[in-house]
């Protein structure tokens, strides 16, 4: 098995496209000052927050982090991460916005798509559970991608909207 290696990525670092999204030129946000938690379990999940790079684009594009994924420096892909609190739970939450990939860059380290996107999910996976996150929730997961599903129903994650995206032409 391949290791993938992760690292968050800046402003600067997301700005090059190479790791399969780009983030237009703006400024780092400064990082919050401490502020004491009533709840002492969020306190690590809050703490991670606050110190990973913090992307700093008008809405509605990216607000949020980015984790970059590659081996021996070849780029593989990206996942755009926002955390919260839900309000009425107090549940800390990260909620994966967009995973990105860069073209078949997989393959040149003698790995398939799905080894790939199971690596990218276990390592953030391992990444939120140390810093205590209770959630992880992903949006917009295309139903037709057949790699991604297979490896989010293996790690148990499961299906809690049953939206439909729908349109007309006329």
């Amino acid at each position: 098995m391949v290791d993938i290696e992760a690292r968050w990525l800046s402003q600067d670092d997301s700005g090059s496209g190479m790791y399969g999204i780009i983030i237009g030129p703006s400024k780092l946000k400064p990082i919050p000052p401490e502020q004491p938690e009533v709840e002492e379990r969020l306190d690590e999940f809050r703490r991670w927050q606050r110190i990973l790079p913090q992307l700093d684009v008008p809405p509605p594009s990216f607000i949020g982090h980015v984790l970059g994924f590659e081996k021996d420096s070849v780029k593989f892909g990206s996942m755009h991460v926002r955390f919260f609190t839900r309000q009425a739970t107090g549940m800390a939450t990260a909620q994966i916005l967009g995973i990105y990939t860069v073209d078949n860059n997989y393959r040149k380290v003698g790995i398939t798509r799905s080894s790939m996107l199971r690596q990218m999910m276990e390592e953030f996976l391992r990444q939120a559970k140390e810093h205590k996150t209770q959630s992880v929730e992903i949006e917009k997961v295309d139903a037709e991608d057949e790699d991604l599903t297979m490896i989010l129903k293996e790690l148990d994650f499961a299906r809690y909207q049953t939206t439909y995206a729908m349109r007309r032409t006329i």
